[in-house]
């Protein structure tokens, strides 16, 4: 038994050695991908384009959430070409030529998915909300560093603004349209998100009023967004749940997305037991990672809207307990093992 331990031992770090290439290119492709179309989506969204400063928040804030997604798959993809390698150079059946089963893996691969795991929760309980949260603060601020063009309109905060003249933060010949106001301006300047007009005047658009001003300032921040459970930190998320729940009002998809983020960190060494035997048995990593994961989100997404019906616990134990269903059957199933 000690000398099929040792030799495990070997065989999987041998085998986690020729899965890094493969898994960390992997990973390292999809959080390009991932960061570059979030952060495309949170611009779109919001229809603000944050300086550089605000970019590199943006950027910074969503790596959490995308390599969150990309470290399971990476592992999957990484293991599958590694067994697929062993396969075709025929170290698989030299070592089970010796001897030895592939079960003498196992060991050796759950506690590499579970080290992996380890760092799944740390972006799942930790970074991430912290991520999403500056990716907020980063697209807010963004509203109060407008940058004008002279006879150009831009729309920030809701607010619709053309100068005829820019010198820097100093504005002339404003005109500026709200929902439910126009206003023009002699004179204004913009400075920490406040845009403070001198000497105009103002009519409502559904209403029938006019006035003049001397002095006007108007907040160009967008009112601040309801925060999302994404953006909630693990205690926020809980002490929400509680008061939800105290209250009287349903709090199962707040529920599931706090369980969640356990039931993504345990899938970890679950993936890494099931990509042995589909790289052994010769299936192509990018095909067999591309099935597993649309499978497996799949099946979240399903739990996500069934969470009503079923619960939160069962809707974040499903996607797991298939991703363990799949590995016994690969295992089971596997003649070589």
């Amino acid at each position: 038994m000690s000398r099929e331990f040792a030799a495990g031992r070997l065989a999987v770090g041998a085998l986690l050695r020729e899965s890094a290439a493969p898994g960390g290119l992997v990973v390292v492709g999809l959080v390009a991908i991932g960061v570059s179309l979030m952060a495309g989506q949170a611009v779109l969204r919001s229809g603000l384009v944050p300086g550089l400063a605000g970019l590199c928040m943006v950027i910074g804030g969503l790596l959490p959430s995308v390599l969150a997604v990309a470290l399971p798959v990476g592992v999957l993809a990484g293991l599958v070409a590694a067994g697929q390698a062993w396969a075709e150079r025929g170290d698989w059946l030299a070592m089970t030529s010796s001897g030895l089963s592939g079960r003498v893996l196992l060991p050796g691969l759950l506690a590499a998915g579970a080290l992996c795991g380890v760092g799944e929760a740390g972006l799942a309980h930790v970074l991430e909300p912290a991520g999403r949260r500056l990716v907020r603060e980063a697209m807010i601020t963004a509203a109060g560093e407008v940058t004008l063009r002279p006879g150009q309109p831009a729309e920030v905060g809701g607010v619709l603004l053309h100068a005829a003249r820019v010198e820097g933060a100093d504005l002339g010949g404003l005109f500026i349209a709200t929902e439910g106001a126009a206003m023009s301006a002699v004179s204004g300047r913009v400075s920490g998100g406040v845009l403070s007009l001198r000497e105009g005047t103002a009519a409502g658009l559904t209403d029938d009023w006019t006035m003049t001003f001397a002095e006007a300032q108007l907040a160009l921040r967008p009112a601040t967004p309801r925060m999302e459970n994404a953006e909630r930190s693990t205690p926020s998320l809980t002490g929400l749940i509680m008061r939800m729940e105290a209250e009287g009002r349903p709090a199962a998809v707040e529920r599931l997305a706090l369980y969640k983020r356990t039931a993504l960190p345990l899938s970890l060494p679950l993936l890494a037991v099931l990509a042995l035997p589909l790289g052994v048995r010769g299936v192509r990593p990018a095909a067999a990672a591309t099935a597993v994961t649309l499978a497996w989100w799949a099946v979240m997404r399903i739990c996500d809207q069934a969470v009503g019906s079923t619960g939160p616990i069962l809707a974040a134990a499903i996607p797991p307990a298939a991703l363990a269903l799949a590995a016994a059957v690969a295992w089971l199933t596997w003649r070589e093992a």
